[in-house]
C-alpha cells in the first residue's frame, strides 16, 4: 500500500507564538480548537485502514472518531464527528465547547487527504484513510516535509493544493509482511512527483496496539515476537513464510524501486546494463541472512554481502555479468533460493538455487535482469536448467563429493570426500549400498551412480544421495559405476576405485566405466571417489593398471515391467521380476545375457493379449506391450550358438488364479490360454548342461478346455449374510481356496473370479457384480462354474442344511450376456449331472440335514455359458450350524466333498 506522508512545516510554526482559540470549519462544518503552546505543535500521524464496519477510530489517547455512515451517493465517502479527548485537561472555561463536535464532517476513502485536528492541549493529529478488507490504525512516523501556513489554518491539506508551498519529495510505504500475531514490516522510500524512487529509507517494524493502533517497534523486537512457538501438546512448530526483496542499480536509470518474490527486477529489450543490487530477507521466522555476490566487467568477483548491502559498482559505468546468491543460518534448513539472468544476446536462462552461478564469464555480455524467489524445501515446481555460459575452463569455486557405504555388521558409515575411504580394509565386510552427493556446486549438475548387486545385477541410476543397492538383504555389491551430468560435467571428471575381495585395490575408473568384479561372486570392501578437473592429470593407479575384472561365465540379469509401476530393477538368475500378490498384470520384459562369446545368445518372445505370440526378440530388447494396457499371457525363452550346446535356459511364470506354474525350458512355453489370465511374474536360471534341474517340471502351461471357475460368492463391500461378527464373503473365500488346493493337486486347471476379499467388478452395483462373475468365466471359455454361497433365513434360527441349485428358464428373467446358451440342453442336462455329483458328496461327508436340489433362475446360472451350479453350505442364521461353518476343519470337511464331487463328474 502507498501513501504520502505530509507534515507542518516546522521552520513556519516556530514564527507563530501563539495560536488562538478559534473554530474552523472541515468540509460540512465541524470544530476544532487550538491552545496557546511555545515553539513548534507537537504532530500525532496516523493511517486509517477501513473495512466498513468499525463505527470508531481511536487515535490512541488523542481523539476518537465516531463514524455513523456512509455517504449514499459516495461509498467512499466517510460521515462522522471527531472527539478530542485532550479535552479533559484544560480547564472549562477556557473550552467553552469541548468534546464532541455536534457537526458531523465527511472523510474521504482515498488514501490521500490528510485530516488535521488541533487537539486542546495545542497537539497536532493528522490522518487519513484507506479502504481495504481489514480494519485498523497505523501511527506514523513523522516527515520534515512542509505545508502552508494557510493549509494549517484549515486544518486539511489536500494534495494538489497550493502545490507549489508543497516539497516534490514524497514520502511512500509498502507493506512487505503482515503475520497472524499483528506484527508488521513496511518499507520506506521517497519518490518524486512522477512516482520515481529517489531514496530507499530501510525498513520498519509494527505490532498492533491493544486500541487497534499499530506502534513501530526495534527489528530485535519484531524477531523476538515472531520466533517459532512449540505447543504444549505437540512439538509441531509453527513458522511465517519469508519473502525475498532486491533491486538493481541500472545504467542510464539508477535505482529501481525494489520488486519481491520473483518479480522481474531490471530491463529487457532496451540494452541497459545491471550494475549493482541489493537483496534482503522480509518477514517470516527464521533467522539467518541471503548472501550474494557479483561479477563485474574488469574487477571479476566481488566480495560477498548480504541483507541489503550493495553489490557490484557504482559510478563506473561497468557491466555485471553474473550473480551468485545462497541463504545462510536457520532460513537455509528450511529454504532454497532460486534465480535466473537475463543476458545479453541470450535472453533469460533457466532457475538455479543455491549458490549457483548465472550469468556468462569470458563472454563481455551484461547482465540485464534478473529474478529471485525462495521456495520451501521438498518444492520441485520450479525446474532448474543451464544458467552459466563462459568460454572458460574453471569455476571460481571447486564442487566438493561426499559419499558412504553401508556396510556388512556396521551399517551406514560417517560421510567422506574427495578421494577419502569408504568402507573397511581388511575385514572381509561387504558393502552393501552407497549413497554420493555433490556440495559447493558453482553450476548445475548432478553425481549418477548405479551398482552391481549380488543375484540382481545392475541397480537403475541413483541421483544425489540416493541409496544405490540393497538393505536388509545382506547382499554383496561387486561394482559400481559414476558418471557427471549437466553443466558440471563440462569441468570436472569423476575418478572412483573399489577395493575388491581377492584382487585388493583395482585401477581407476572414471565417467560411467564399471569398477569391481562381475560374475566372480567377489564383494566390494571399500570404495575411493574423487573429482579432477577437466585436462589435469588422474590419481595414480597404484599397483593395478585393471579397475574391472569380468568372468567368462554368462550373466543373466532380466526385468519386467507391471501395470502401474513399469520397469521394475533388474534382477539375476533365479530372482522373481515381477509381482504377486499386488493383482497387476505382467505386459513386457527383456532378457540380457553377458560375459559370453558373440556367437552366442539368447532370444524370448511373449504372448500378448489380443495379439498373440510376438515375434523373437533378444539382447535386452523389450517383448511385449508398453501403454497398450494388455496383459502378457505366456513367454518363451531360449538360447543360441555355443552357450545353448553348455547350458539350458529354464523360466516360469506367476499366472492369476494358478499362482506359480511349473518349469519350462528351452523354448517351450510357459502361461496360459485363457484370455481372461494375467502373467503376474516370472523366473529365469541358467544352468549348466548335466546339472540338476529346478523343480516341479511340466504343467508349465495351461490349455484352455476343463477349466474349473469357482465363484466365492460376494465380496468387498457386498459382504452376504453377517451374523455374530462373521461373515459370508470371508468363508465363501476360505472353501473355495481349499478347493482350488484340493483339485490343483489333482492336476485339474482352477480359476477363481476372486482370491482376495475385494469387488470382482470394482462397482458397488450388485447387477454389475454377478454379470462381471459370469463374463470371466464365459471369457476363459471354462469347462464349469461352480459357485459357493452360505445360507440365511433372517432370524428363523432352527432352519439348517445344505441346498443346490442349477439353473432352471424363469419368463420375464431373460439373460443379458447369454442368449445363446441359457437353454442349450446339454448345459442344462450337464448342470443337474454336476448339481447331483457335488450335492451327493456334500450330504455323504458332512451328515448334514438334505434341503434339496432346485432349479432357479440366479444370475450366475442364468448367464455363464457351461454347466453351472450355486451352493449354500449351511445356514449361518442358524447359531449351532454357523459354529460348524466358521471352523478351518469343518471348512476342510466342506472342500473336500465340493472337489470330490467335481471330480466325479468328470470321471
Amino acid at each position: 500500500m502507498e501513501r504520502m506522508i505530509v507534515l507542518l512545516n516546522k521552520g513556519l510554526c516556530v514564527l507563530l507564538c501563539f495560536l488562538l482559540l478559534i473554530p474552523t470549519f472541515f468540509g460540512g462544518g465541524g470544530w476544532a480548537y487550538a491552545t496557546e503552546v511555545e515553539g513548534t505543535p507537537e504532530e500525532f500521524h496516523y493511517e486509517v485502514t477501513y473495512d466498513g464496519i468499525v463505527t470508531e477510530v481511536v487515535f490512541g489517547d488523542k481523539g476518537v472518531l465516531h463514524l455513523s455512515d456512509l455517504d449514499a451517493d459516495n461509498s467512499d465517502l466517510l460521515i462522522g464527528t471527531f472527539e478530542d479527548l485532550t479535552s479533559e485537561d484544560i480547564a472549562a472555561e477556557t473550552l467553552p465547547e469541548a468534546g464532541t463536535s455536534e457537526v458531523k464532517e465527511e472523510f474521504l476513502l482515498d488514501g490521500l487527504t490528510k485530516y488535521k485536528k488541533v487537539l486542546s492541549t495545542g497537539e497536532v493529529l493528522v490522518f487519513s484513510f484507506v479502504k481495504g478488507d481489514t480494519y485498523f490504525v497505523e501511527a506514523l512516523a513523522q516527515s520534515v516535509e512542509t505545508v502552508s501556513e494557510a493549509e494549517i489554518s484549515d486544518g486539511v491539506v489536500q494534495e494538489g493544493d497550493t502545490k507549489a508551498d508543497i516539497s516534490t519529495e514524497i514520502e511512500q510505504s509498502e507493506t512487505i509482511a503482515t503475520n497472524d500475531n499483528g506484527t508488521s514490516v513496511k518499507r520506506l522510500f521517497v519518490v518524486d512527483e512522477t512516482g520515481q524512487e529517489l531514496s530507499d529509507l530501510g525498513l520498519r517494524y509494527y505490532r498492533t496496539a491493544d486500541d487497534g493502533t499499530h506502534v513501530e517497534i526495534t527489528q530485535a523486537e519484531y524477531d523476538q515476537l515472531n520466533q517459532p512457538t512449540t505447543a504444549l501438546t505437540s512439538t509441531l512448530v509453527t513458522q511465517t513464510a519469508p519473502s525475498v526483496v532486491y533491486s538493481t542499480h541500472i545504467q542510464n536509470i539508477g535505482w529501481q524501486k525494489n520488486v519481491s518474490d520473483g518479480t522481474m527486477a531490471g530491463t529487457t529489450g532496451l540494452g541497459l546494463r545491471l550494475e549493482a543490487m541489493k537483496l534482503a530477507l522480509s518477514g517470516g521466522s527464521y533467522t539467518g541472512s541471503i548472501v550474494y555476490s557479483a561479477h563485474v566487467q574488469n574487477e571479476g568477483w566481488m566480495s560477498p554481502q548480504k541483507d541489503d548491502a550493495i553489490s557490484g559498482s557504482l559510478g563506473k559505468s561497468q557491466r555485471m555479468e553474473a550473480i551468485q546468491i545462497s541463504l545462510s543460518g536457520a532460513i537455509a534448513e528450511a529454504y532454497d533460493v532460486y534465480y535466473r539472468v537475463h543476458i545479453q544476446d541470450i535472453g533469460w536462462t533457466a532457475y538455479t538455487s543455491n549458490g549457483k552461478l548465472a550469468g556468462s564469464a569470458g563472454m563481455a555480455k551484461r547482465l540485464e535482469a534478473m529474478e529471485v524467489k525462495l521456495v520451501k524445501k521438498g518444492d520441485s515446481s520450479i525446474t532448474t536448467g543451464k544458467a552459466f555460459y563462459s568460454a572458460q575452463t574453471t569455476l571460481p569455486t571447486t564442487p566438493v563429493i561426499t559419499y558412504s557405504s553401508h556396510v556388512q555388521n556396521i551399517g551406514w558409515q560417517s560421510e567422506v570426500k574427495d578421494g577419502a575411504i569408504s568402507g573397511t580394509v581388511g575385514f572381509s565386510q561387504r558393502v552393501e549400498a552407497v549413497r554420493m552427493q555433490l556440495g559447493q556446486m558453482a553450476v548445475e549438475g548432478n553425481i549418477q551412480y548405479r551398482v552391481n548387486v549380488q543375484d540382481a545385477g545392475w541397480t537403475e541410476w541413483s541421483t544425489n544421495g540416493q541409496i544405490a543397492g540393497t538393505l536388509g538383504q545382506a547382499k554383496r555389491v561387486e561394482a559400481i559405476e559414476a558418471k557427471l551430468s549437466g553443466d558440471i560435467a563440462a569441468y570436472y571428471d569423476v575418478y572412483y576405485s573399489v577395493y575388491s575381495e581377492s584382487y585388493g585395490w583395482l585401477a581407476w575408473a572414471k565417467n560411467g566405466e564399471p569398477a569391481g568384479t562381475e560374475g566372480l561372486a567377489k564383494r566390494v570392501e571399500a570404495l575411493k571417489v574423487v573429482l579432477v578437473q577437466k585436462g589435469k592429470s588422474a590419481p595414480s593407479s597404484g599397483s593395478t593398471n585393471i579397475a574391472f575384472v569380468k568372468s567368462e561365465k554368462p550373466v543373466l540379469a532380466y526385468q519386467a515391467h507391471v501395470q502401474d509401476y513399469g520397469w521394475l530393477p533388474k534382477v539375476a538368475d533365479g530372482i522373481l521380476s515381477g509381482t504377486v500378490g499386488k493383482a497387476k498384470q505382467l505386459e513386457a520384459l527383456r532378457i540380457s545375457l553377458t560375459g559370453m562369446n558373440a556367437s552366442s545368445g539368447i532370444s524370448y518372445r511373449t504372448n500378448v493379449e489380443d495379439r498373440g505370440w510376438m515375434p523373437w526378440t533378444s539382447n535386452d530388447t523389450i517383448s511385449g506391450t508398453i501403454g497398450e494396457g494388455k496383459k502378457a499371457k505366456a513367454i518363451q525363452i531360449q538360447l543360441s550358438g555355443t552357450l545353448a550346446e553348455s547350458y539350458d535356459i529354464y523360466y516360469r511364470v506367476h499366472a492369476q488364479n494358478y499362482g506359480w506354474l511349473g518349469w519350462a525350458k528351452n523354448g517351450e512355453s510357459a502361461g496360459v490360454e485363457l484370455s481372461n489370465t494375467r502373467l503376474e511374474a516370472y523366473e529365469v536360471k541358467l544352468i549348466k548342461k548335466g546339472q540338476a534341474a529346478p523343480t516341479p517340471m511340466g504343467n508349465s502351461y495351461i490349455e484352455a478346455g476343463q477349466l474349473i471357475y469357482l465363484d466365492p460368492g460376494h465380496g468387498g463391500w457386498d459382504s452376504g449374510a453377517s451374523f455374530s461378527g462373521i461373515h459370508e464373503k470371508t468363508i465363501n473365500l476360505k472353501v473355495a481356496l481349499k478347493v482350488k488346493a484340493i483339485l490343483e493337486a489333482k492336476g485339474y486347471n482352477v480359476a477363481m473370479t476372486r482370491t482376495r476379499d475385494v469387488s470382482v467388478s470394482g462397482t458397488k452395483n450388485l447387477s454389475t457384480e454377478l454379470l462381471a462373475r459370469a463374463a470371466m468365466a464365459n471369457a476363459a471359455n471354462a469347462d464349469i462354474f461352480v459357485s459357493i454361497h452360505h445360507n440365511s433365513a433372517g432370524y428363523a434360527s432352527s432352519i439348517k442344511g445344505i441346498e443346490t441349485f442349477y439353473y432352471g428358464y424363469y419368463a420375464g428373467w431373460e439373460p443379458e450376456i447369454n442368449q445363446s446358451m441359457h437353454l442349450d440342453p446339454e448345459r442344462l442336462a450337464n448342470s443337474v449331472t454336476l448339481a447331483n455329483k457335488i450335492h451327493s458328496s456334500l450330504i455323504n461327508s458332512t451328515n448334514a440335514y438334505d434341503r434339496g436340489i432346485f432349479d432357479e433362475t440366479f444370475a450366475v446360472l442364468r448367464e455363464t455359458a457351461m454347466p453351472s451350479v450355486l451352493l449354500e453350505l449351511g445356514f449361518m442364521s442358524n447359531a449351532t450350524e454357523l459354529a460348524k461353518l466358521a471352523t478351518d476343519s469343518y471348512q476342510n470337511i466342506l472342500a473336500q466333498a465340493v472337489a470330490n464331487g467335481i471330480i466325479h463328474y468328470y470321471r
